[in-house]
């Protein structure tokens, strides 16, 4: 995991994440086409899209938590 340290403005993190895709979990569970959309419309930055792209193409996730372990190395801040 990265350290505070070790956190670029280049960074992704787990907080940038979650208000990039917040809205998805308003209306139930999502896909990664359903966070990518969802990122999108919210004006995420490329480096977070680039992240959430790398998800697991036909995984559900029904909430953010669900998210974490297939993004390991993401600091929360």
């Amino acid at each position: 995991m990265t350290t505070a340290a070790e956190t670029t403005e280049t960074t992704v993190t787990r907080t940038e994440i979650a208000d990039a895709v917040r809205a998805v979990f308003d209306s139930g569970t999502g896909t990664r086409e359903d966070l990518l959309d969802a990122a999108l419309q919210a004006k995420a930055r490329s480096e977070a899209i680039e992240a959430i792209s790398k998800l697991p193409p036909f995984k559900t996730y029904a909430n953010l938590r669900q998210l974490w372990p297939d993004l390991p190395d993401m600091p929360v801040r």
